[in-house]
């Protein structure tokens, strides 16, 4: 990092910490109750992803908003300027729609914080959104959100984009919709971290002699 910072103009170098690690951490964030944003559904599939994004996706990801009025979609990118992938621009057309920007990690969990459910490409915006207590459907990009959603005993929610085949979306989305021992799972995941955490910080309280 020190030689990459000496040789690059400062005014252009910008060093950002990971979102999904730092949450309990750094970011004091009250997770919104479900039922107060009931049907309001997060797309997160940001441009960035220089990876096949198959039709078939993007046709089930219109085909689901335009077959459920009901629910809110917000399209969330990775930051200002980022914008909606060509094949889902026939998204912005619906009423139901709102495209979204944000320019700091509390905006992102802003935003995931008001959805009721997220769809992600992404392993740490899903994480994220786990954590603040949303379902997460992923369209996986990289083999490590496998492990994640295994390790959440949610597998079925979880999907390759590699892979993806065509109605795909809206049965993972049904399942992931009426999965009742989701709260419970998130419950006994939750304290299973405080107290890893906590075990970890009496072992470096330990070597610090303190």
């Amino acid at each position: 990092v020190t030689e990459i910072y000496s040789n690059v103009d400062r005014e252009i170098l910008t060093f950002g910490g990971d979102v999904a690690l730092a949450l309990p951490f750094i970011y004091d964030i009250e997770p919104i109750n479900n039922q107060s944003v009931a049907g309001v559904i997060g797309i997160h599939m940001p441009v960035g992803n220089k990876i096949y994004f198959p039709d078939a996706l993007a046709e089930d990801l219109i085909k689901f908003v335009e077959e459920n009025k009901n629910y809110q979609f917000k399209i969330l990118h990775d930051g200002p300027g980022h914008g909606v992938h060509a094949k889902l621009k026939g998204l912005l057309s619906f009423e139901n729609v709102v495209e979204l920007d944000f320019d700091s990690p509390e905006g992102l969990l802003s935003q995931l914080n008001q959805c009721e459910v997220v769809f992600s490409t992404k392993l740490h915006v899903g994480i994220c959104a786990y954590a603040l207590g949303k379902k997460v459907v992923s369209i996986y990009t990289h083999p490590k959100n496998v492990r994640f959603f295994q390790q959440i005993k949610r597998s079925d929610n979880a999907v390759s984009i590699a892979e993806y085949q065509v109605g795909w979306l809206q049965r993972i989305a049904t399942k992931t919709f009426s999965d009742i021992g989701f709260h419970d799972e998130l419950s006994k995941l939750s304290s299973q971290v405080i107290s890893d955490l906590e075990a970890l910080n009496r072992e470096v309280a330990k070597i610090n002699g303190k």
